[in-house]
């Protein structure tokens, strides 16, 4: 069974039955993305292993013709090629390949999209994700910021989290991916509830085409120690954190684009931006960093 499977996948068959089926994926992702947008053409055909046509018919999807492909060059290059100069060329050609293929596997099973959006003058080891979200709190004790975060997507009605160290407890009265603000909805007077801006109520919205064009807002109820609870209600859109309780004991909270962590410490110099004469169209962009290692 094992020397029949290998022989199968040796097959130049193989190889081209995998460039055909790459080559409708790729026609149907971009008629896909037309209607749908590009983020969710690439999850639905080239980040699944399968693709329900019609909702019951299965497909192979791309990373699935891409395991078959990367499994066939590896054992062409065990079985059919001999090492020697004369196969240098084919074999250089063919370990091009594989590196290429496991690469993408890589980036894209451990990758992690984020960006470093700065002002001159400003530093930073934290890169932010584009369509990720979380809940940070934290406190200001001094020159050292302690920050905790939940992940945005693990924020259902009626969870609760709790950090110890602050001696705080909440819990999630809403989440919505997507809103905008509401300056025109009614708000009850008897009820009080805290934010950086003075929003009060915010609008459900459809979500976007591509998640990072979504802005989420968040309602929770929280406690410290034994005192009285706090309604917080945080938006996406707003930079400016919430802050509860007396100075020498206040804690912020903010929903924002998840943030990683980096190796190192970038800080923008200075920022140039070029024009193409008479116009106001970009021509070049120019960055001077120093990265703290």
């Amino acid at each position: 069974m094992l020397i029949s499977s290998i022989r199968y996948l040796l097959s130049l068959r193989v190889v081209v039955v995998c460039l055909l089926l790459l080559m409708v994926l790729v026609f149907w992702g971009t008629v896909y993305q037309v209607e749908h947008g590009l983020w969710a053409a690439q999850q639905r055909y080239f980040a699944s292993w399968v693709v329900l046509i019609g909702g019951f018919i299965p497909f192979p999807g791309a990373q699935l013709v891409l395991a078959v492909l990367f499994v066939s060059l590896t054992l062409a290059m065990m079985y059919r090629f001999a090492l020697g100069w004369r196969q240098l060329g084919i074999v250089c050609v063919h370990l091009g390949l594989m590196l290429m293929l496991a690469g993408g596997w890589v980036t894209q099973r451990y990758g992690q999209e984020s960006f470093l959006s700065l002002a001159e003058g400003e530093g930073s080891n934290l890169a932010s994700s584009y369509r990720d979200w979380e809940l940070s709190i934290w406190t200001d004790p001094g020159n050292v910021r302690t920050v905790t975060a939940f992940d945005a997507e693990a924020l259902r009605p009626g969870t609760e989290f709790a950090i110890e160290s602050l001696e705080l407890r909440g819990t999630v009265l809403a989440y919505d991916p997507n809103c905008r603000v509401d300056p025109g909805g009614a708000t009850d007077p008897r009820r009080h509830v805290h934010n950086a801006g003075g929003l009060q109520r915010l609008m459900s919205m459809p979500r976007n085409k591509d998640p990072q064009s979504d802005v989420p807002g968040l309602r929770i109820s929280v406690r410290r120690g034994g005192g009285d609870p706090y309604e917080v209600l945080l938006y996406g859109g707003d930079d400016r954190p919430t802050v509860i309780g007396k100075e020498d004991q206040s804690i912020a909270f903010s929903l924002r684009r998840k943030r990683y962590p980096l190796p190192v410490f970038v800080e923008l110099d200075d920022f140039e931006k070029a024009f193409h004469p008479n116009t106001e169209t970009p021509k070049r962009f120019a960055s001077a960093i120093t990265v703290h290692v």
